[in-house]
């Protein structure tokens, strides 16, 4: 067995009984305790590379787990069945490409999830089928390039979303439709070229938004009905022109950056109803940054 193999068995008999446990620089290589009443498990910079099948066995107390700055690459085969009661779990900063289909089932009670700094190119469209509690998912930096339609269908708890820099380049129209609760979603520094204007229909608690450096040209009617939308970051695009329907009436809209596109033509009605923005950028655009914004 490989000194990064973790098949878990335990090895130190006065830390196993603890609520809480981190195994952060001690070689622990096995764990396997039938009677364990942890709630925490940490394992950190072990330089774990494999999680063996009965990994987790008896784990049944267990509410988080976090495995994050370890060689992990796949995570195979249902090995957290015995976790029911997990509400976080962190895989982040590993090497991970692939996950089963099954490795989270059953885990209708977690409402973390951390994936991001990984080397994910896709994802199974079942995979988070039974995390029905989930509010929190992390996806960011990896290489993603597609995200299937029905990826988030059972995700209606979901309040944070972040997809932020991976390869993204287009998303099906009805990717986010289930997500009703969400308040905060990052797309930025992806590849988008382009979005459905049916992409955000329905987030009607959506409060941040962030699409900043992708290679957007057109977001004309992209916006309308996110009424509770704050926040709205479109920086480093390729916008060429703000039409009347680009954001009339997003009324608690407060901070807008449109920063490095290449707007050339704002319409006169564009902001109508944005009464409360108090942070405006149009720097680095052919169109003259002191343009006299009204909300009127």
């Amino acid at each position: 067995m490989n000194r990064g193999t973790l098949f878990i068995f335990l090895i130190l008999l006065n830390i196993w009984t603890a609520s809480s446990v981190t195994l952060n620089k001690n070689r622990i290589k096995q764990m396997k305790d039938s009677s364990s009443s942890r709630t925490q498990l940490v394992i950190c910079r072990k330089k774990v590379d494999l999680i063996e099948p009965d990994t987790f066995f008896g784990e049944s107390q267990l509410m988080k787990l976090e495995m994050p700055y370890n060689n992990l690459k796949y995570l195979r085969g249902n090995l957290l069945k015995d976790t029911k009661n997990l509400e976080e779990i962190s895989f982040r900063i590993n090497q991970i490409e692939s996950i089963d289909q099954r490795f989270f089932s059953g885990l209708e009670k977690l409402q973390m999830l951390r994936l991001d700094y990984n080397r994910l190119k896709q994802i199974d469209s079942k995979i988070f089928n039974d995390l029905l509690s989930l509010t929190f998912l992390d996806l960011s930096n990896n290489q993603l390039h597609y995200i299937d339609a029905n990826l988030f269908s059972n995700l209606n708890k979901m309040k944070i979303l972040n997809l932020n820099n991976n390869q993204l380049k287009r998303f099906d129209a009805f990717t986010f439709k289930n997500l009703k609760n969400l308040e905060e979603l990052s797309l930025h520094r992806n590849e988008l070229t382009q979005l459905d204007k049916r992409i955000f229909q329905g987030l009607s608690k959506l409060g941040l938004l962030r699409l900043n450096s992708n290679k957007l040209s057109l977001i004309d009617g992209l916006f309308t009905g996110l009424n509770s939308l704050r926040l709205l970051n479109i920086n480093n695009n390729s916008v060429r022109s703000i039409s009347s329907n680009s954001f009339q009436y997003l009324e608690k809209l407060s901070w807008l950056d449109l920063g490095k596109n290449k707007i050339a033509y704002i319409n006169s009605r564009a902001f109508k109803g944005t009464c409360n923005l108090i942070y405006f950028n149009l720097k680095e655009n052919l169109i003259n940054s002191d343009f006299p914004y009204t909300c009127e």
